[in-house]
């Protein structure tokens, strides 16, 4: 199975997170969504700005949402292609972020970097956002937050 890019509005990409992401609610917002597939849309990613206050939005974009039926490699291609447009578009970074319970196998594979954040880092979260999700017996609704996380960088090479 070959997959190729789809242009797609945030609309249609919303309604495949809404199906196939596993923790997230669809996004409100975005700078331009990519799908992939072949005879079928197969996944989407959405990218935007930066949700961390602390975190130039001019200078850098963050892969808000990534969601795929299962095709294999659609993950690694949503990641490489945001750091491929991100560059052309004249960003200095591309950031996203996994639970640390993730493995990040995706991002690994197309050469992205890890960095650990800690639980109360500023800026992730803040006095008036209510910190973290207390471990509870009941999972989580979907889109809330379900522990620490990992921020990936991928530098861009434009200054």
């Amino acid at each position: 199975m070959s997959l190729r890019p789809w242009r797609v509005e945030l609309a249609d990409a919303n309604a495949f997170v809404e199906l196939h992401h596993r923790h997230h609610k669809p996004e409100v917002g975005h700078r331009w969504s990519l799908g992939v597939g072949d005879e079928v849309l197969r996944g989407v990613a959405i990218c935007g700005r930066p949700k961390a206050r602390g975190i130039d939005k001019r200078a850098v974009l963050e892969v808000l949402r990534v969601a795929t039926d299962g095709a294999r490699g659609a993950c690694s291609y949503f990641y490489a292609a945001a750091a491929r447009i991100a560059t052309v578009q004249g960003f200095r970074a591309v950031i996203t972020y996994t639970l640390q319970k993730e493995s990040g196998a995706s991002l690994r594979a197309v050469g992205w970097w890890p960095h650990e954040l800690d639980e109360r880092d500023p800026e992730w979260d803040f006095e008036g956002r209510g910190g973290q999700l207390a471990l509870i017996d009941l999972p989580p609704p979907k889109g809330q937050d379900l522990g620490p996380k990992i921020r990936w960088l991928w530098l861009t090479g434009n200054d």
